[in-house]
């Protein structure tokens, strides 16, 4: 049980650094905070809160998943090196596709209820 706790303590903390480092991050959370009042204010149904909801998770946990390959290529390859920049291309592309499909489904779910 130790171990459990241990590794929640850990995830916890690897959350609050994005959380206070990543301004990135700072904006999708107040972007999915803001998606999910205007939702409830427009009185979408569940199933269309639930397709919200696992958007704004998608690109939350990129963006998480963005921060830890950065953070890591700038360890492994401190110097500028092309390697590492289109690793690092490719992992922000990886954000911006979760971000675009996110903007879709907030399209279709959002724009009837206007």
């Amino acid at each position: 049980m130790k171990k459990v706790f241990r590794s929640l303590n850990n995830a916890l903390n690897g959350l609050k650094i994005v959380l206070l480092e990543e301004r990135n991050f700072q904006i999708h959370i107040v972007l999915g905070v803001a998606t999910i009042i205007i939702g409830m204010a427009l009185e979408i149904s569940q199933v269309e809160m639930m397709f919200v909801v696992v958007a704004i998770v998608f690109v939350i946990a990129s963006e998480v998943i963005n921060t830890a390959i950065e953070d890591l290529c700038d360890i492994v390859g401190p110097n500028p090196d092309s390697l590492i920049g289109k690793i690092k291309d490719i992992s922000s592309g990886f954000v911006l596709i979760s971000a675009l499909g996110a903007i879709v489904i907030g399209i279709m779910v959002f724009l009837p209820h206007l």
